[in-house]
């Protein structure tokens, strides 16, 4: 919650506080993170008010509840019914969670993969956990699977970092920037393969693997 919500120190303090109480009392079980309304309520200082204020969306909403951890299985979390300002931190937190326990070494031997859907409009600043387990969680066996529809997304620059790129068929006028985006020395022939593209076909950059043959 510090790295997402990016609390201060008494900030960060209080909500330790106020965590400490609802596990104490066991009232993440029955109320799940709306408990921290008023745990945070009974410190009564302005960095506490502050918490509270940024942890509203959540609090509001409910929006992080008690349940079981489900292993070897494929697990979708729906956002769309959260305004993108809860969806953003609700992602933030997420990603800080699972980067914390890959640096704990929870992922070396059973990776995981995380599937992005918009991208783009996640935390890419100095502030957000997504460069650092883009460049770092691999070795952690944290992946990330990135999708975006974005051709101009400031982020760019950030997705080429990935070991291997996909690239479906983009709309005619996007082409020929993203072909001097994969290659500037070859882009003509990067475009015709773009725009030849069939339904379910994707241009591939990095290394594959079909069966046990590896395709660089």
């Amino acid at each position: 919650f510090s790295k997402a919500l990016t609390l201060g120190s008494r900030q960060e303090a209080d909500l330790r506080r106020a965590i400490d109480y609802v596990l104490h009392e066991d009232l993440f079980r029955s109320q799940g993170i709306a408990a921290l309304s008023d745990a945070l309520s009974l410190i009564d200082s302005t960095s506490a008010i502050r918490v509270e204020d940024k942890l509203r969306p959540l609090l509001k909403r409910n929006a992080i509840r008690d349940g079981s951890s489900i292993k070897s299985e494929i697990n979708i979390l729906r956002l769309s019914d959260f305004d993108l300002d809860t969806q953003a931190v609700l992602v933030e937190v997420l990603l800080s969670y699972l980067w914390r326990k890959a640096q704990s070494g929870s992922f070396i031997d059973s990776p995981i993969w995380f599937f992005c859907d918009e991208c783009q409009n996640l935390n890419w600043g100095k502030t957000g956990i997504l460069p650092k387990i883009l460049s770092e969680g691999r070795k952690l066996g944290l992946n990330l699977i990135l999708i975006t529809q974005e051709a101009e997304s400031p982020q760019y620059r950030a997705f080429t970092q990935a070991s291997t790129q996909l690239y479906f068929r983009p709309g005619l006028s996007d082409i020929n920037r993203i072909s001097k985006r994969i290659s500037s020395s070859r882009w003509g022939d990067t475009a015709l393969n773009l725009r030849t593209l069939k339904v379910g076909e994707c241009l591939a950059i990095g290394a594959l693997s079909a069966g046990d043959i590896i395709i660089q």
